[in-house]
């Protein structure tokens, strides 16, 4: 089995995820599919390096497993987790969950006032 040169391993972050979308139709049209999950396991990975936290202690401290976060943050899973799973592992690193919902879609809707709000 050969080993993998530089330019033919897997892309670890968004932005290099996102100049290979560039060039292949199908991937951008997959990558379209799961940019949701991949911006959440990115801000997970976020939260877990800010608090100091291997993937492994966060798996010890959460009853997880090291594989199912690192499932998580990569945002390629063959599953898309549950909330209850972004909980547990928010609540892991010290944080808590806060969903909202307000009117708009778009790029303006970033600036929009939350019409509904829940912490968990």
């Amino acid at each position: 089995m050969s080993q993998m040169t530089k330019a033919e391993k897997p892309a670890r972050t968004l932005e290099e995820l996102e100049r290979l979308a560039v060039g292949s139709e199908a991937f951008r049209e997959g990558y379209e599919q799961r940019e949701g999950m991949i911006r959440l396991g990115a801000m997970l990975k976020q939260m877990r390096e800010s608090g100091g936290y291997t993937q492994e202690a966060l798996a010890a401290r959460t009853g997880m497993t090291q594989p199912a976060i690192s499932r998580l943050e990569s945002g390629f899973g063959t599953h898309v987790p549950t909330i209850d799973t972004v909980m547990r592992y928010m609540h892991g690193c010290k944080y808590q969950l806060i969903i909202g919902a307000g009117h708009g879609a778009g790029a303006d809707s970033a600036a929009t006032p939350l019409d509904f709000q829940a912490v968990f």
